[in-house]
């Protein structure tokens, strides 16, 4: 087996002779705690509240939350937080993302990607010639089993 990685080197799961994917259906079944040690801004604008003309909710349950977000070429989202989260870039492009913590990356994804992201509060900016679609996957802090 080999280690399955994106361009940017992060998916966390293995990739078996056969080519199937082991591993990365545990991250959504994982719980996922988050926001104990987070910083004073994290999570402080959740990101469709903010981003509304690009982002829609797809999906949601006690145990993730699912987006689709589209970013035109020269556009810029608002400033937001996610919780831990996972990426599939659909259409890739370029960014340049903004941390709340002052750092700026510049960030070219290829369709097909797959990303993990700890919790963050962000805001990025399309800086490429194509339209970029994603669907985001924010991971919630899973419930208690119920043992009775």
């Amino acid at each position: 087996m080999r280690r399955a990685s994106s361009s940017s080197g992060v998916l966390g799961g293995e990739i078996t002779e056969g080519g199937k994917m082991r591993g990365m259906l545990s991250l959504f079944f994982r719980p996922v705690v988050v926001g104990a040690v987070l910083g004073s801004s994290a999570l402080a604008q959740d990101a469709l509240s903010v981003n509304d003309e690009n982002l829609r909710i797809r999906f949601e349950n006690d145990r993730v939350r699912v987006l689709e977000r589209t970013l035109q070429p020269g556009r810029r989202e608002k400033e937001h937080s996610h919780p831990a989260y996972l990426i599939y870039v659909v259409r890739g492009g370029k960014l340049r993302d903004h941390n709340a913590d002052g750092k700026v990356a510049e960030v070219e994804v290829k369709d097909g990607d797959v990303l993990y992201r700890d919790a963050k509060t962000h805001w990025a900016e399309n800086i490429g010639t194509t339209v970029i679609d994603v669907i985001v996957v924010e991971l919630k802090v899973a419930k208690p089993a119920d043992t009775h």
